[in-house]
């Protein structure tokens, strides 16, 4: 990149370089809650692989697989302590942003399917969200729905109908 942009250049600076894969080669050590590294302090690290490595056991403390030097994973318990201690949990219980239709009923990921592979053909729906328009993705489904409820029970009484007759037939 620094031979591409002027004023770009590599910092070659350790305690900017430490990541998960690399802790094993850096001397990282805890002093008076302050992290260093190499004896330098260190001025971040990168935790975005620790969502996956964060759960909560059985009694509610919060549990983190690390397989790395003792002193990271002192610092990643410590961090994932504080992230349970403020809520990180909290959120997963939200409703995501546009998983519902405005009346609040939810879309399945089936009918985002559907709905993306329609293409252009879905502008005639409008707003993809609306429940109310007569000509809506939602009252289309719906309608759908019940068309395919309407066969279902069809088909079921046939074939209710179908087996008493062979069934008067045996006896």
């Amino acid at each position: 990149m620094p031979g591409l942009f002027e004023g770009v250049h590599v910092l070659r600076d350790p305690t900017y370089n430490v990541a998960r894969w690399n802790l094993r080669s850096r001397a990282l050590t805890i002093q008076d809650d302050q992290v260093l590294v190499d004896d330098r302090p260190l001025p971040m690290l990168p935790l975005q692989r620790l969502r996956s490595a964060l759960c909560r056991s059985g009694r509610g403390q919060p549990v983190l697989y690390v397989r790395a030097a003792r002193e990271a994973a002192v610092l990643y318990r410590r961090y994932a302590d504080l992230l349970h201690r403020n809520g990180f949990t909290e959120p997963i219980g939200w409703p995501r942003a546009f998983s519902v239709f405005d009346n609040g009923v939810p879309i399945p990921d089936e009918l985002r399917m559907r709905y993306l592979a329609m293409g252009d053909e879905v502008a005639k729906f409008g707003d993809p969200f609306a429940s109310s328009p007569p000509a809506s993705f939602y009252r289309a489904w719906r309608a759908e729905q019940a068309g395919l409820r309407a066969l279902v029970e069809w088909l079921r009484r046939s074939v209710a109908r179908a087996a008493g007759r062979v069934h008067a037939r045996l006896q």
